[in-house]
């Protein structure tokens, strides 16, 4: 994932969401601030551990853990 650009976009919802690469992330309901805990779309479905963190737009920590 090294040198995949981050893409903040919005779902078809209207909730935040980030596209790294092939992978979706969806921003926590616990989430607010400027500080974001986001989860792999596919977290509910499949138990995907892969998580993100970020502070005002800039990943600064990344959990690369898919199962799928």
């Amino acid at each position: 994932m090294v040198g995949t650009k981050a893409i903040f976009c919005e779902s078809r919802f209207g909730r935040p969401v980030i596209q790294l690469g092939r992978f979706r992330f969806n921003r926590r309901s616990d989430s607010h601030g400027p500080r974001g805990s986001w989860v792999c779309g596919k977290t509910a479905i499949t138990g995907c551990r892969a998580t993100l963190i970020t502070l005002e737009d800039q990943i600064i920590k990344f959990k690369n853990e898919h199962n799928h």
